[in-house]
């Protein structure tokens, strides 16, 4: 069986040469937490440097969504294994 964290480190790697789309089949979690970093950094240039009066991004929620993604990629990749025979390696 699968563990919640296969397909990490090929989806960095993916993720790192270009491959975006190879990345999020791979382990949707790399993409999603790029996205999310870009954002947070993007708020905090805004909010810490540039004193614009916007409000401070709260990552707790992000960081939910992350979780769901990681076991429902994991769910998904066993089941498709386990019922199917189909292998994401």
């Amino acid at each position: 069986l699968y563990c919640p964290g296969c397909g990490g480190t090929r989806a960095f790697m993916y993720f790192l040469h270009g491959h975006f789309l190879q990345s999020f089949f791979a382990h949707p979690i790399v993409l999603y937490t790029a996205v999310v970093y870009v954002c947070f950094m993007i708020n905090m240039i805004l909010v810490g440097h540039l004193h614009m009066k916007i409000k401070e991004m709260n990552i707790l929620p992000y960081i939910y969504v992350g979780i769901g993604i990681i076991l429902v990629q994991w769910i998904v990749k066993n089941v498709c294994l386990i019922g199917y025979g189909f292998t994401w390696i």
